[in-house]
């Protein structure tokens, strides 16, 4: 079995951590360049608001590789299929 074909087998699980990485990384990138912008700022509120777009950010990154794996893994159950 070649790799195509073991990835394509678990597609949805694939998926699914794509999305993960995909959240803890846009999250972690947006912090950080937030961060970068004004080291200085001892803010709460902004620290709040910088925290809740990162989330927002790293949702919206998510959410179609999620999707994608959800609809693989309905698919798969439906269809008898062993995903």
């Amino acid at each position: 079995m070649s790799f195509f074909e073991y990835m394509m087998r678990r597609a949805a699980p694939v998926l699914f951590w794509t999305s993960v990485l995909l959240l803890v990384g846009t999250v972690a990138a947006s912090l950080l360049l937030q961060r970068e912008a004004s080291p200085y700022s001892g803010d709460s509120a902004l620290d709040a608001r910088a925290l809740l777009n990162a989330i927002v950010q790293g949702l919206s990154a998510a959410v179609w590789p999620f999707m994608g794996a959800g609809l693989i893994w309905t698919l798969g159950k439906h269809n008898g299929g062993d995903q």
